[in-house]
């Protein structure tokens, strides 16, 4: 407690609320907003900065250890900071911030501001923007590695296997139903088609790095990346608005992409209306390596036993153990009984906030089974993740439908399978903006076709969690899950990514 006590006072000692516009109050308060020292060199005919953060945060982030602030005022810009809800959804954050924009742009003389986002908090001020009408207090939007298509690592909080560890966690939330692919999906086909979407230029910013081996981010990346290049919590495809012009997608991870020595000299050209887009400003993306992903998770109660198959031709394999505290004992073994142990533990980041992941990496894994034990006293809810690259790939996909009287349908492409082999498990769960911390089950189907007819009876969020098992033509055992969030609207319609 003294701990907490002194950092607060060291807060205010850095940050004085006197030496702050806006609101009273310290930085971090939901619904307040402040303004920092005014520039030695200001220019009038600058816009004033705007910064806007994202899920499980706050108005800290753009100056805590993050030079973002100090280069804004080192170049002459007005800057004032907004704190949002931290885990609240982009209608609740959308309509506070705009009444905040109004607010802003008074304050600064009504001169147009100009908003830089991060993450979650670009979604969030384009609902300000197109749906609560604040577009006419801004001019530019930055949105810094933004999940403008939703996040698949919200919608794998919602799975069969994750949500044991999600839920003990508080990784299941507003913010976090929110950001389901589905979900965003739907939120796209009404905000694109509003009148005011295009009314406040959109600039992107995207990253292709997780950080280290075993970072807050590293098991994000290594699980996002099956849907392609990203930051350890949002993909560059999901960053990019088909009417946004994109400025650059660099080597930076979802924490680097906010700081000024990283990012501000990429936007500051854009942002007045008078500039010229900079040809070759987006850096050259490598080809994605094929993988798929092993899921698995429960209660942990005592001991833990996950057996995993891993086919032949796989050229890496990696077990990323989340769970609700730091653990020991855990052990890995390969088939022929060679031990390998796992990282450090670090906690990790973003719909898994909390979280602690313990992570061990095999090159050129053999075929067999592998054992994942973990040996501990009491209840410890846990997720296990196990990336593959190679093998069988992703070359297992499922066809969603495209109407509530569509079924469910595999598309088996690769010629390295035994079909006749293949068996589906599917799990079904529903969650409503009411009450986004609860799943309920709908229906488990155990198949060998993998055709079922989903249970779409109401409006809300529907996670199919699909374990697909087989033997490739050596007849190696394999397995692969699928996880994939569809969205239902009071018209009875589908929306999904």
């Amino acid at each position: 407690m003294k701990k907490v006590v002194a950092f607060f006072m060291l807060m205010l000692l850095l940050f004085p609320t006197e030496a702050l516009g806006g609101k009273s109050g310290t930085p971090g308060n939901p619904g307040d907003w402040y303004v920092k020292d005014n520039p030695a060199n200001s220019d009038p005919s600058k816009a004033p900065l705007v910064f806007v953060h994202g899920l499980n945060s706050s108005s800290y982030v753009w100056w805590e250890e993050n030079d973002m602030y100090d280069l804004a005022l080192e170049r002459g810009y007005e800057t004032a900071f907004v704190d949002l809800y931290p885990v609240n959804n982009m209608w609740d954050n959308g309509s506070m911030l705009a009444s905040m924009l109004g607010e802003i742009y008074e304050y600064f003389g009504e001169k147009p501001l100009v908003l830089v986002t991060h993450s979650k908090g670009g979604v969030d001020a384009q609902s300000a923007l197109v749906h609560y009408g604040a577009n006419e207090y801004v001019s530019n939007v930055f949105t810094l590695s933004s999940p403008h298509h939703g996040s698949q690592l919200a919608d794998l909080a919602y799975s069969n296997w994750a949500g044991w560890l999600a839920e003990i966690i508080g990784g299941r939330n507003d913010g976090t139903y929110s950001l389901q692919t589905g979900q965003m999906a739907y939120y796209r086909s009404l905000t694109d088609s509003h009148t005011d979407h295009g009314r406040n230029p959109i600039y992107t910013l995207a990253g292709t790095s997780w950080g280290g081996f075993g970072g807050a981010l590293y098991w994000g990346g290594l699980y996002l990346r099956q849907f392609g290049q990203n930051d350890g919590a949002v993909t560059v495809s999901s960053s990019r608005l088909n009417y946004g012009t994109e400025i650059a997608v660099g080597n930076w991870d979802h924490f680097l992409i906010a700081n000024g020595r990283a990012t501000f000299d990429f936007f500051k050209p854009f942002l007045s209306t008078d500039h010229q887009v900079n040809e070759g400003a987006t850096s050259n993306m490598e080809p994605e390596k094929e993988s798929g992903t092993i899921l698995r998770g429960g209660p942990g109660k005592g001991n833990v036993k996950e057996v995993i198959p891993v086919e032949d031709d796989v050229e890496a394999v990696t077990f990323s153990y989340l769970s609700d505290v730091p653990l020991d004992g855990l052990s890995l073994t390969s088939p022929s009984g060679k031990s390998y142990s796992f990282n450090d533990v670090t906690e990790t980041h973003g719909e898994f906030f909390g979280a602690w992941q313990h992570i061990a990496s095999v090159a050129n894994p053999e075929a067999g089974e592998w054992v994942l034990t973990s040996r501990q006293r009491g209840t410890h809810p846990y997720f296990l993740a196990v990336q593959v690259e190679g093998g069988v790939a992703n070359e297992l996909q499922m066809e969603l439908p495209k109407s509530i009287k569509d079924p469910l349908k595999p598309s088996i492409q690769s010629t390295a399978i035994n079909k006749q082999t293949l068996s589906y498990d599917i799990q079904v769960s529903y969650t409503t903006a009411d009450n986004p911390s609860v799943s309920s089950q709908l229906q488990t189907v155990s198949s060998k076709n993998g055709e079922m007819n989903l249970p779409f009876n109401q409006e809300g969020a529907y996670t199919l969690t699909i374990t697909i098992s087989g033997k490739t033509t050596n007849q190696a055992p394999f397995e692969r899950t699928i996880v994939k969030n569809i969205y239902m609207d009071k018209k009875g319609d589908l929306y999904y990514n």
